[in-house]
Order: structure tokens, then C-alpha cells, then sequence
């Protein structure tokens, strides 16, 4: 319903934000992580935002990028995950560092997150497991299209995400983050 939202920002809380938008002040529900990185108030922003509907209220929730609106997403759609656990999660867990958590299994990560315990990890992992993209291996600098595309590639020819993502990770430590999409998938495809 409302994708994004732009405006003057007039008042930062520990929870959340006011934007005016031609006169009309919206609370928007930030994540904690988000804070050291909004601007003084007074100055123009804009948040990626999640229109939340419930009986009696409309809580809007925003994010500085569009892909932690989308994890915030996925995680709402999580069976007993509402808003406030799923914000928790986004406050303590970068997407990169969630996806990690959700591919590797770590419900250790999860649980350190306040509302989370071990019945709740175990279903953002086994619900989401198939739903967050691919990982970054850690021989890459960055998250980047190169790493991603390569990934692609390599699910299309037949090959799962861990068999995909680990041999990722074995020509990225020799080849870095420079190598083009042809040069990972032709090594990767050695490495298999």
C-alpha cells in the first residue's frame, strides 16, 4: 500500500521517527541500527516502508534500504513472528548476517536477538531457509551482482544453494572480489 515514504524528519525516538510529508507527521517504526544512520533532524529522508494492519491500529515501519524492508518481510511472513519480533531481528542482525545465520543453521545468532528463543529460530530457519538468497562467501570483500549472478548461474545448471555457495567460496579466496561472472562460474565449475 505505501512503498516509501519522503519527507522532512522532525523527531527521533529510540523506537521510532516522525517524517513530515506536506504537513502531515507519520510515526515510523525504525529499527535500533538504523539510528546512528539517519540524518539531523530537519533534513530531507526517505524510508522504504511496511504498511502493518491490525484491529484497531496502522503501523507503519521503515527501512533505509529496500532490502531490509524485504527481510523484514520475510519475516513477518514467519508463523507467530509478528511486527515487534521481526523489527528486533532487523535492529540486531544485518540481512547479510541473518541470511548467514538462516543457511548455516545458527540458532545460537538467532537467539541472542531479545524475543527470539529456540522454538522461534528454529522456525525462521526452517521457514525462510529456501526464501533468503544466497550467501556470501567469506572470500569475498562485499556482497556483490558479480557474486550473485555467478550464484544464479550455478543453480541453474542443476546445482543446490550449499554446493552452489561453497565452491563460491573456494575459488573467491583465490580469485577475490574482482573476477567477472564468466571466471567464477568457470572455476566454481571446476571446483564441483
Amino acid at each position: 500500500m505505501m512503498a516509501h515514504v519522503r519527507g522532512e524528519l522532525t523527531t527521533v525516538e529510540t523506537n521510532h521517527v516522525v517524517v513530515d510529508v506536506g504537513g502531515v507527521g507519520y510515526k515510523v517504526y525504525i529499527p535500533e541500527s538504523s539510528l546512528s544512520r539517519l540524518p539531523a533532524p530537519g533534513c530531507e529522508i526517505m524510508f522504504f516502508t511496511h504498511l502493518y494492519v491490525r484491529e484497531g491500529a496502522l503501523d507503519l515501519y521503515g527501512f533505509l534500504t529496500a532490502d531490509e524492508r524485504r527481510v523484514f518481510e520475510l519475516l513477518m511472513g514467519v508463523s507467530g513472528i509478528g511486527p515487534k519480533v521481526a523489527l528486533s531481528l532487523t535492529s540486531s542482525l544485518k540481512p547479510a548476517e541473518l541470511e548467514r545465520a538462516v543457511a548455516a543453521e545458527d540458532y545460537e545468532t538467532l537467539t541472542r536477538v531479545p524475543g527470539v528463543g529456540r522454538k522461534t529460530a528454529k522456525r525462521v530457519v526452517l521457514e525462510l531457509k529456501d526464501k533468503l538468497p544466497a550467501l556470501v562467501p567469506e572470500g569475498f570483500v562485499q556482497e556483490t551482482d558479480t557474486f550473485r549472478e555467478a550464484f544464479d548461474a550455478l543453480l541453474a545448471l542443476g546445482y543446490d544453494r550449499s554446493e552452489a555457495s561453497r565452491a563460491l567460496e573456494k575459488v573467491g579466496r583465490s580469485l577475490g572480489d574482482k573476477a567477472g561472472v564468466q571466471e567464477l562460474v568457470r572455476q566454481a565449475l571446476k571446483v564441483l
